[in-house]
């Protein structure tokens, strides 16, 4: 495999001429259509499972913890499984909210996406060819900002 340093400055200028100028084709698509995946619905919705491992951790936790109280004296190996069960589902909680935080908000969001563009009369881009690839559209003036949900559009 060559590199543009290993070509000659007419063979690199030839390439460079030749290479497609985007990556990408945005294109707008029809009024009636456009607006149905982000709608506010959907991103409280999205917002909602991006906090969801919170009251389930929560719940699991302080349950947990509940049940190990009250097994105590009478049953103390059920009072030590319920604790452990208890620390667990709290540790799992923290977990997915730090490194999966949004897998299930892209998982709805994808579905809702599906369900709009199939409905679309003439879609710039099929939602079920097997070469699209789901995104989110994060301006740059979102990068690296703490926000439940930074894009500003999705697409295929």
């Amino acid at each position: 495999m060559s590199t543009t340093s290993d070509l000659t400055p007419s063979q690199a200028s030839s390439m460079t001429s030749s290479a497609p100028a985007g990556i990408a084709e945005i294109s707008p698509v029809a009024r009636a259509e456009a607006g149905q995946v982000l709608t506010p619905f959907h991103i409280w919705t999205a917002a909602g499972l991006t906090l969801l491992p919170i009251p389930l951790g929560l719940i699991g936790f302080f349950g947990g913890i509940g049940l190990a109280v009250y097994f105590g004296a009478n049953a103390p190996e059920a009072a030590g499984v319920s604790a452990v069960a208890g620390l667990l589902v709290g540790g799992l909680a923290v977990g997915a909210l730090v490194f999966f935080q949004h897998f299930l908000p892209s998982c709805y969001l994808r579905a809702v996406a599906c369900r709009a563009f199939g409905q679309r009369s003439q879609p710039l881009v099929r939602w079920d060819d097997p070469e699209a690839e789901f995104v989110d559209i994060v301006p740059r003036s979102n990068w690296g900002r703490n926000m439940l949900e930074p894009a500003t559009d999705v697409g295929f």
